[in-house]
C-alpha cells in the first residue's frame, strides 16, 4: 500500500518521535542537499520532500526519540519502502561495544505503523 510522506510522519509523531532536536529540523532533498531549518519551517520541508519525491528522487528527514537516539528516515519513489538508517546517536545492546539494539528501534517504530498495514520488518547491517 503506498503511503506519503505526511502520513509516515504524522504516525510517527504521534509515536512520540520528534521531527527536531536542538532547535533544528534536519532533512535531504534532491541531490543529497541536507537542510538544516527552524522547526517552524515544517510545512516548507514537508513540501519540498514531497516535490523531490514527485520527481523521482529519494528524500529524507531526521527524526529523534524522546530517548535522544535518532534515525534518518529515508523516503522512495515507489512510495512503498521506507528505510530507517539507525545512525543518528545510535542506541547499542547493552554490553556489546557496537551492535546496535534492534529490538530496542521496532519497539519504538513498529507501534506507528501497526494501523497502516506494515507488512514487513527487514534489518540489514550495512557495517563491513
Amino acid at each position: 500500500m503506498p503511503v506519503t510522506i505526511d502520513e509516515v510522519l504524522d504516525w510517527l509523531t504521534a509515536a512520540g518521535w520528534s521531527l527536531a532536536r536542538d532547535g533544528r529540523l534536519n532533512y535531504m532533498t534532491s541531490g543529497g542537499d541536507w537542510h538544516y531549518e527552524d522547526p517552524a519551517s515544517e510545512t516548507a520541508a514537508r513540501a519540498a520532500m514531497n516535490a523531490t519525491l514527485a520527481a523521482g528522487s529519494v528524500t529524507a528527514i531526521s527524526l529523534w526519540a524522546p530517548e535522544g537516539h535518532g534515525v534518518n528516515t529515508l523516503f522512495f519513489p515507489d512510495a512503498r519502502n521506507i528505510s530507517f538508517d539507525l545512525t543518528l546517536n545510535r542506541r547499542l545492546l547493552p554490553g556489546s561495544g557496537m551492535a546496535t539494539d534492534l529490538g530496542w528501534y521496532l519497539s519504538k517504530l513498529s507501534p506507528a505503523f501497526v494501523g497502516a498495514g506494515l507488512s514487513a520488518v527487514v534489518a540489514k547491517d550495512g557495517r563491513p
